[in-house]
């Protein structure tokens, strides 16, 4: 839902409107995520769908740091490093 609002807002060069709805996504993944721990995925995939758009907008360090709170979300784990390695 999130993915195709903000290709929808940037399909209509609506860039600014296009990060605060995928700001807004990430803060109410970051609050759900304080009631219930099965939320993590979705914070990471928000956080994935703002980090593409920034980079699409050349915010290059907003998307890679948006990037690594994702993967340091998803895990510590071994097999998410690897696939980005």
């Amino acid at each position: 839902m999130l993915e195709e609002r903000v290709r929808e807002l940037c399909y209509q060069e609506k860039w600014e409107e296009a990060v605060h709805a995928a700001e807004t996504a990430v803060s109410k993944a970051r609050e759900a995520g304080k009631v219930e721990a099965d939320t993590v995925g979705e914070l990471a995939l928000s956080l994935e769908v703002k980090g593409d758009l920034l980079r699409r907008m050349g915010r290059h360090e907003e998307a890679l740091a948006d990037y690594r709170e994702g993967l340091a979300i998803l895990g510590e784990g071994e097999e998410f490093r690897e696939q980005v390695a």
